[in-house]
């Protein structure tokens, strides 16, 4: 199952480019012109498939509706979840999450006490794209889940 059909349609406000290999990525890279942008990848996914797809399976949510700089914790923690659940799969390799922001943003969205695809499609639906969820969005939403928790979803996530 596809990121578009767990989660709806992608943004088609963006081009989207061939992943490219850098040091530093993972991350999302745009065109100087703001109509296209791709997944930049670290130098390790160029050269071992199961992080290419563990990586990939990441910027896949981001690519969805692209923003430029972080986006906040709901996205992260989506895309956290979904890479997690694509790259075994495809790949065949585990890997460790090992950014402590992005593990956090994960269980706050397991939090919400339905399937975080699920809530990840309530709040497209919603509020268009996954990063516009406000903690207000969010408790409209999920109104049983604990006002701390929306606020933190809601909250710009810097894996940094």
């Amino acid at each position: 199952m596809t990121a578009e059909q767990l989660l709806g349609p992608r943004s088609t406000a963006y081009q989207i480019g061939h992943p490219i290999f850098v040091g530093g990525g993972p991350r999302l890279r745009f065109r100087p012109d703001g109509m296209g942008v791709c997944a930049e990848l670290s130098l390790n996914a160029a050269t071992y498939w199961p992080t290419l797809v563990f990586e990939l399976a990441h910027e896949t949510i981001h690519l969805l509706d692209p923003v430029q700089g972080y986006t906040n914790a709901f996205e992260e923690g989506i895309a956290t979840e979904f890479q997690l659940w694509v790259a075994p799969a495809l790949s065949g390799v585990e890997m460790p999450i090992t950014v402590p922001a992005y593990t956090e943003a994960q269980d706050q969205v397991r939090s919400l006490g339905i399937s975080p695809f699920e809530a990840a499609h309530q709040v497209r639906l919603r509020c268009g794209a996954l990063s516009r969820a406000s903690a207000n969005d969010l408790n409209v939403l999920f109104p049983s889940t604990h006002p701390s928790t929306r606020d933190k979803l809601a909250a710009i996530c810097s894996p940094r």
